[in-house]
């Protein structure tokens, strides 16, 4: 992650026959301002598809929206269980459904932008939480078979069924049939 907040890239082309201007916006932790980043420590940057970065540092979720530069902090508020589960913002994902999901030193916490409402999910040894953590680091790594190795991480790795559910569920495992081999 990086330790000196965040920073913008300005590309200004140049006119005819003259080089193009670069120079960076910097967006820091100012705290006398709420309205800046929580903290200069980004651990996860994810862009939704209007174009917001949501960022999460070592104290909070930030919202950035490029075009006005503003910044809306989302943070633990021990008073306000809708509120982040802990201010340590790891991971920052959209699920297909489109909510967005804040992973913290504390569990998940799903976040409905739309209503600015939080749900917390888990503390830090909740399986499904430390099955993300494990996917997100095999996702991180670069090493060969990640695909496989992120499967294997999210994948429930009981083998005998339940007993009996008390409520609705679809659940089911595919194994694929061996191969023939080849003449």
């Amino acid at each position: 992650g990086n330790h000196t907040g965040l920073h913008r890239l300005n590309l200004m082309p140049g006119k005819a026959g003259q080089p193009s201007r670069i120079n960076f916006t910097h967006y820091q932790h100012n705290p006398t301002n709420p309205n800046s980043l929580s903290y200069n420590r980004i651990f996860s940057i994810f862009e939704d598809h209007k174009g917001l970065l949501w960022i999460g540092t070592g104290a909070g979720l930030n919202q950035f929206d490029p075009t006005t530069g503003n910044i809306t902090r989302y943070l633990h508020d021990p008073n306000n269980p809708r509120s982040l589960s802990h201010n340590s913002v790891n991971k920052v994902i959209r699920d297909p459904d489109g909510m967005f999901w804040a992973m913290t030193e504390s569990g998940l916490n799903a976040f409905t932008p739309t209503f600015d409402r939080i749900e917390r999910h888990g503390v830090a040894d909740d399986f499904r939480c430390v099955a993300l953590r494990e996917a997100a680091a095999a996702l991180a790594d670069g090493k060969p078979e990640r695909a496989r190795r992120i499967l294997e991480h999210l994948s429930d790795p009981t083998t005998e069924p339940d007993a009996v559910s008390t409520g609705k569920v679809a659940a089911g495992a595919y194994q694929a049939p061996a191969r023939k081999p080849r003449r």
